[in-house]
């Protein structure tokens, strides 16, 4: 059988790794197959770093889950060795073992002066609520920590959210205000999770307007069943800033071309918005893509590419995110 496959994934790689800045990124690699959560909370990695100076840490657990049908997975990033409600995790269902569930949950910490020294952030899961499946779990990702002190090169505004209700029309679940003191770049990114109804698409998309756009300008999610009814988001925009001062970014939220459910929706989730000038150390680059109607059958596809030119030694933080959309039945 063909397999069509709809593609929407923003692209984006930053080098934040340089002495000058005090920036720095480390990561641990999340590799779990068949390990029961439901006995207790379960620490899936753990990063020690050292804050050197007042500024913010983005914590962020990205990756795939397959759970037990009947199980709710809860999977959150944290500066301490636990979960906490509403915006302080995500959660995956499944109708089936053998399919992965994506994934993206974020926190973000701020350290002033009497901060500074050593602090430690952790990827954790545990089965919780619905505990009708057999609790068995495989989760593989990674735990990332970026640091941006504070100063001139960087500035963020970030923000939790919550919306319980209806989605008919555009809906702005928050909006946040970063201020850019030169030329340079905004990543703005926002990810949680939600109960929707079957039978209705709901798209997020974190926007510079009023409106979301198509291809990579939004993502969407769909509820299997009524039991079934929770999907994690994850959406990414990369912004060029053409002139120093504020700029402002909305969370939107939308039912969308498929409206049989009802158009109401709970959800939580992060927004943050952070600038990088073109005059400190970091590099930001992105591309965003369309690729409709793609047969994947027996093959490898190359999606899109980004190069950046390099002068020091560093880091390289590779993020991709979006919507795909396939035959049912396809791993991809």
């Amino acid at each position: 059988m063909k397999n069509i496959i709809l593609l929407l994934f923003p692209l984006l790689l930053l080098i934040p790794m340089t002495s000058e800045s005090q920036s720095f990124v480390k990561s641990e690699r999340i590799n779990f197959t068949d390990i029961n959560l439901r006995d207790s909370l379960h620490v899936l990695a753990h990063i020690d770093a050292f804050i050197p100076v007042p500024g913010d840490v983005i914590i962020r657990f990205t990756g795939e889950c397959y759970t037990s049908p009947g199980d709710w997975t809860i999977l959150a990033a944290n500066n301490a060795p636990k979960w906490d409600k509403n915006f302080g995790n995500v959660g995956v269902q499944s109708t089936d073992s053998t399919i992965g569930k994506s994934f993206s949950h974020s926190k973000i910490v701020k350290y002033s002066k009497s901060d500074t020294g050593i602090h430690s952030y952790y990827a954790v899961a545990q089965d919780w609520g619905y505990m009708a499946g057999s609790g068995i779990v495989s989760v593989y990702g990674t735990l990332t920590i970026e640091f941006l002190p504070y100063g001139s090169l960087y500035s963020m505004a970030h923000g939790s959210f919550a919306f319980n209700g209806d989605v008919t029309k555009i809906v702005f679940a928050t909006q946040e205000t970063v201020f850019a003191s030169s030329v340079g770049k905004i990543i703005t990114h926002m990810d949680g999770w939600g109960h929707t109804n079957v039978g209705d698409r709901i798209i997020y998309a974190v926007s510079n307007s009023s409106l979301w756009l198509p291809d990579d300008g939004n993502v969407s999610v769909e509820a299997a069943d009524p039991t079934l009814d929770v999907n994690t988001f994850s959406h990414t925009r990369v912004y060029n800033v053409p002139f120093a001062g504020p700029y402002i970014y909305n969370a939107l939220i939308q039912n969308s071309e498929e409206t049989d459910g009802n158009g109401t929706v709970l959800v939580y989730g992060l927004i943050r918005s952070t600038f990088y000038s073109s005059t400190g150390p970091v590099q930001v680059e992105s591309q965003g893509f369309s690729k409709p109607n793609v047969d994947l059958n027996d093959q490898f596809i190359s999606l899109t590419s980004v190069s950046i030119d390099v002068p020091e030694a560093g880091d390289v933080l590779v993020e991709l995110d979006g919507e795909l959309i396939s035959d049912p039945g396809m791993l991809h």
